[in-house]
């Protein structure tokens, strides 16, 4: 069964508005995909989750179907400090994928990012780079950037930051992530 995309309804939470009964929900979609616990994704995101991040969610009627969550951090660049939304969790029901659902999530992660004037930054595995590309996401080469973690074997994506960076500044970007 094919979903109307006009059935969607798309809200935002800032985390320190979002309801227990949300929440459950959230760590419900999220094992789904990432087989950790329900315990496992409670501590994750009591550890990493701050009251200023923001939750992206997708309903169909009153079901959450699709799910982002922006976590705001700061990063360096050219030694002046910025605040960026490291996107940090897309996923879409298993019910409800292969329907473009996931399209329209980023569409609405990137009207936020827009909006916030904020730039976007996500790490993605090599085979999910052309899904972020077609919404408009740019590879950042891996060379030019550093995050705050041991060892990063990821690529680096980037929205919202052409004209940030002079080209002929060679300065790595920080992105701090915690």
């Amino acid at each position: 069964m094919r979903l109307n995309i006009l059935k969607l309804k798309k809200k935002t939470f800032k985390h320190c508005k979002i309801t227990k009964k949300l929440n459950n929900e959230i760590l419900l979609l999220k094992n789904t995909f990432w087989k950790h616990g329900i315990k496992s994704q409670f501590l994750w995101q009591f550890k990493n989750v701050k009251p200023q991040d923001v939750h992206n969610c997708l309903f169909v009627k009153k079901k959450l179907v699709g799910y982002t969550l922006l976590r705001k951090r700061r990063m360096f660049l050219n030694k002046k400090k910025h605040y960026f939304y490291l996107v940090d969790t897309v996923t879409i029901s298993k019910k409800y994928r292969q329907q473009n659902i996931g399209s329209y999530l980023m569409e609405m992660n990137n009207d936020f990012l827009k909006k916030s004037k904020r730039i976007g930054f996500l790490l993605c595995k090599k085979n999910l780079m052309n899904f972020y590309a077609k919404s408009g996401w740019k590879k950042i080469k891996k060379n030019t950037f550093k995050i705050n973690v041991k060892k990063q074997s990821l690529n680096g994506m980037t929205f919202n930051f052409e004209g940030r960076r002079n080209k002929h500044n060679k300065n790595l970007i920080y992105f701090l992530t915690n």
